[in-house]
Order: C-alpha cells, then structure tokens, then sequence
C-alpha cells in the first residue's frame, strides 16, 4: 500500500504482514500525507489472541514528511520480520487517544 500526494487512510487496527508467510509493505511518502491507526500498529505480526503472534516480512516505511500516527505500535523483532524507516523528516507519532 502506499499513500503519496496528500492521501489520507484512516483505520481501526491494521497489521502489516500479519500472517507467517506473508510480505507485505505500507509506504507514507510526501508531506501532508498520512497512515492514521486508531489502535495498534503490527509489522511483521498481528494480535490474533493471546499471545501476539509473529507474522511475515512486513516493511512500514514513512519518508518525505509523511506521517503515521497511532496510539501503539508493535514491530516483530525476528529476523526478518518486521522492520520500519524513517527518511527525509517522516514521523511516527504513538500517542493516546484523547476523545
């Protein structure tokens, strides 16, 4: 999935790559454009009950003043998982949700 020329998507939860074998990535490219996730942020694995789950090679890269926003983020640390890049002013803001 990417996102680029001001485009805006906006989700309860998403997971990227949630399922083992899977690939998948979600770029934020451009200013003014953006990955807004109500709840949680998965790369690379997904909460599919207890406990958390490992996934596929999932790849979150916001660059170019592109901005993701969520109140959590979880990024699968096993080799080859989850990965996430930050390039050119992108942001990544985790914060709670005040309403």
């Amino acid at each position: 999935m990417t996102i680029s020329n001001g485009g805006t998507v906006s989700t309860y939860q998403l997971g990227i790559s949630a399922y083992d074998g899977s690939s998948s990535q979600a770029n934020v490219d451009d200013p003014n454009s953006a990955l807004n996730v109500r709840t949680t942020l998965y790369v690379g694995g997904a909460d599919l009950g207890d406990p958390l789950i490992p996934g596929g090679v999932g790849l979150l890269e916001i660059s170019t003043g592109g901005v993701v926003t969520t109140e959590s983020t979880t990024v699968f640390g096993q080799p080859g998982r989850g990965h996430h890049s930050l390039s050119s002013c992108g942001q990544m803001r985790d914060q709670v949700n005040s309403d």
